[in-house]
């Protein structure tokens, strides 16, 4: 569902909570989800960080894989989240940021309205007895601030891969239990090591004064995680 974001405000809001969540339950279904290069290594010892191009842009984003086929989360538990990093995108829910009515230009701290975590009976309050912001919303306030401050980077990033050619499509194969094919994974591109290695030295160079290179190595080192998809999907398609 959708989510409906509404600006918070100290009046409407004054008593509701937000209920935390140690399993992500919203992201249940979810495959693939939004990663910005500033998180890169922390994720790339759990999940294969890879790129994808969007269908309607033609851009390409940044992206964890958390399961091998649409609608299949390896990492969710209805216990706990089968990860020690939890991705920002994950943890962001139900929090956002929209532009304000008085002024499209300024954005507002907002919160679906409409989600499971948010209501009035149980969770941390936005507001204290005395109508101030609680640690919890300054605290929350600040997180969504830092992640809308860091998504231009990862956007920079990611164009300076395309321009120059650094990035190629990929298709991964499989092997997931005793069926006699392979899964194919098509829609997803990596750097290409090959142009890697044939960069001259003033274009490599130029990476490296960029700090793109550690982020370009933990995506390489992170693909070694799709076997460890491959072996959890098969215990789960046994189950």
């Amino acid at each position: 569902m959708p989510a409906k974001l509404v600006a918070v405000d100290k009046d409407l809001h004054k008593n509701l909570k937000v209920k935390t969540s140690a399993t992500f339950e919203h992201a249940s279904t979810q495959h693939l989800c939004l990663v910005q290069i500033h998180e890169f290594i922390a994720a790339s010892a759990e999940y294969p960080l890879v790129f994808v191009k969007d269908p309607d842009t033609g851009e390409f984003r940044t992206v964890a894989m958390m399961g091998l086929v649409p609608g299949e989360n390896l990492f969710y538990n209805e216990t706990k989240w089968q990860a020690t990093y939890v991705p920002n995108s994950i943890q962001i829910n139900p929090w956002g940021l929209a532009p304000t009515i008085e002024d499209p230009q300024q954005l507002a701290l907002c919160i679906d309205i409409e989600s499971d975590m948010v209501g009035e009976a149980e969770g941390a309050a936005l507001y204290d007895d005395e109508g101030e912001q609680t640690t919890y919303l300054k605290n929350i306030s600040d997180f969504v601030g830092t992640l809308h401050q860091q998504a231009p980077v990862s956007i920079t990033f990611v164009k300076y891969m395309a321009e120059t050619n650094l990035l190629h499509p990929q298709t991964l194969s499989v092997t997931t239990g005793d069926e006699e094919k392979p899964l194919k994974i098509d829609g997803i591109y990596t750097v290409n090591t090959k142009a890697l290695e044939e960069m001259s030295d003033e274009d490599f160079l130029e990476l490296r004064k960029r700090n793109y290179l550690p982020v370009m190595y933990a995506h390489l080192a992170s693909l070694g995680q799709v076997g460890k998809l491959a072996r959890w999907k098969a215990i789960a398609d046994k189950a």
